[in-house]
């Protein structure tokens, strides 16, 4: 059993997780984690990047602030 608690995720996030969700419940124990492995190893990658972006002004609409991200973080908490 998995527990996912948050305050308030993007709304690309909130569409993404929907859309796995529908996706994944459907898939066998083994793709399931062949999934999960694939979504890890891009998340490693992302931050061994250890790269920054810097978002100018607020993007509301999609929950992302002004200012200085971690290129994996800001994936991850918007995508």
């Amino acid at each position: 059993m998995a527990v996912y608690v948050y305050s308030r995720k993007s709304p690309i996030r909130e569409f993404t997780d929907d859309y796995l969700r529908s996706q994944t419940t459907g898939m066998s124990a083994e793709q399931c984690y062949e999934f999960c492995k694939s979504i890890t190893l891009l998340g490693k990658a992302l931050s061994e990047l250890n790269a920054e972006v810097v978002v100018p002004e607020d993007i509301e609409l999609l929950g992302i602030e002004a200012g200085t991200h971690d290129v994996q973080r800001l994936f991850y908490w918007s995508v």
